[in-house]
């Protein structure tokens, strides 16, 4: 077994000019949480995983009314919202289709609890 060095994963990162922006850099997305497991959905955007893994723009998709709830945790992701009932997401093929509007990669489930 030898010793990982910059090196070795200088190859798996490509070079980023100073004529990008974030939107060259990829879309993903956290789509998840209800009221009562809206720890879940936070815990998972706090990670800024994908930001930190490089993609340029990670944007939490929650429950309208879980907005408030959420909100005081975004750091440098964007919020979008879901119509609802009671704090259950209701799908609207509009809704989701702007949702998911140009998301390269999808998290999903997190904090849905058993409905």
């Amino acid at each position: 077994m030898s010793e990982l060095n910059l090196k070795d994963l200088k190859g798996l990162f490509p070079f980023r000019t100073g004529d990008t922006n974030k939107g060259n850099f990829g879309y993903v997305a956290i789509l998840g949480g209800c009221l009562n497991y809206s720890g879940a959905v936070k815990l998972a955007n706090l990670s800024c995983a994908s930001l930190r893994s490089g993609c340029g723009v990670a944007k939490l998709i929650v429950a309208k009314s879980l907005a408030p709830i959420v909100a005081p945790y975004l750091l440098e992701q964007t919020l979008f919202t879901i119509y609802d009932n009671d704090y259950n997401m209701v799908f609207n093929q509009k809704q989701l289709d702007e949702a998911l509007h140009n998301i390269k990669a999808l998290a999903i489930g997190m904090g849905w609890g058993n409905r």
